[in-house]
């Protein structure tokens, strides 16, 4: 067994890149695909890159989590990984949380010949989890609709079978969608319950309520494709009905309480505009 894990760098914050390739107690290669922008960040990680051993994978611009995360999986198997785990430029995994996924794998094992892909439990501001527990199989593990990127873990079966992400949705949706494709050709989605991971989710929070929001930009790729999300066959009913609600709700507090509201709001315009006339990849 070779696990590898790929992370999606954007103009990141170097300390704490650090901090996360250097947080596993279990050995595994590291792939760093650099979507970076910015020349400074993407000089820093290289040189981070080949102080600590990293595959460094420049991507000369950004071309989208999905499309990053592909040229990082597509390397990682070429080079004999037989498991990926998936983490954020911004995650930081506890050290035992590799070795959770891994016995719970095995457990998981020992009731079903499928190999089930596995989540990490995603915790913000210390114990707020941000996925939402299903029924529980076996102690500790937990069937979980919705996949977040970050602390998955797939083997190398898992995208052989179901694919690789889709580059056309270049950000938003992006493990969503590929969660429930899988999920679509029969493969379960546990969530490990003490295989934490810490995450920092939004890039700020209103002043009035206690919501997150993104920048604005990505307003534009949240209309777009949850509007995408709306018309596939194999994407949850409940999750169709709970976004056809909130999209409306969502336009509403961009002018309410959030900052840049023109901004953020014609970006979700030229969203909605955007998947009418069936334009994909990047804004």
């Amino acid at each position: 067994m070779s696990v590898s894990a790929i992370i999606v760098t954007y103009n990141s914050n170097i300390e704490k890149l650090t901090e996360i390739v250097t947080s596993l107690n279990s050995e595994l290669s590291y792939y760093i695909v650099d979507n970076s922008i910015d020349e400074i960040s993407r000089t820093a990680i290289s040189s981070l890159c080949l102080k600590l051993s990293l595959h460094y994978l420049p991507m000369q611009g950004n071309v989208g989590i999905a499309s990053a995360q592909n040229m990082g999986i597509e390397k990682a198997i070429s080079l004999g990984a037989t498991d990926i785990l998936f983490l954020d430029d911004d995650s930081v995994p506890d050290p035992s949380m590799l070795e959770n996924l891994l016995k719970a794998r095995q457990a998981c094992l020992e009731k079903s010949s499928k190999i089930p892909i596995l989540c990490a439990n995603a915790l913000h501001n210390g114990d707020e989890s941000l996925n939402v527990l299903g029924e529980e199989v076996i102690n500790g593990v937990y069937k979980c609709r919705d996949l977040i990127s970050s602390g998955t873990f797939v083997n190398a079966t898992h995208i052989e079978i179901v694919g690789l992400l889709e580059d056309e949705l270049f950000i938003d949706c992006v493990d969503f969608e590929w969660g429930w494709r899988a999920q679509s050709l029969g493969y379960e989605i546990y969530l490990v319950k003490n295989a934490i991971l810490r995450h920092r989710l939004g890039d700020g929070r209103a002043n009035y309520i206690p919501i997150k929001y993104p920048s604005p930009i990505r307003h534009y790729y949240q209309y777009r494709n949850i509007l995408s999300m709306l018309t596939r066959s194999y994407v949850p009913i409940a999750w169709k009905v709970s976004q056809s609600l909130r999209l409306p709700i969502k336009f509403i507090l961009i002018f309410l309480v959030l900052d840049n509201k023109f901004k953020r709001s014609r970006y979700a315009i030229r969203g909605v505009y955007d998947f009418l006339r069936r334009k994909s990849g990047a804004i």
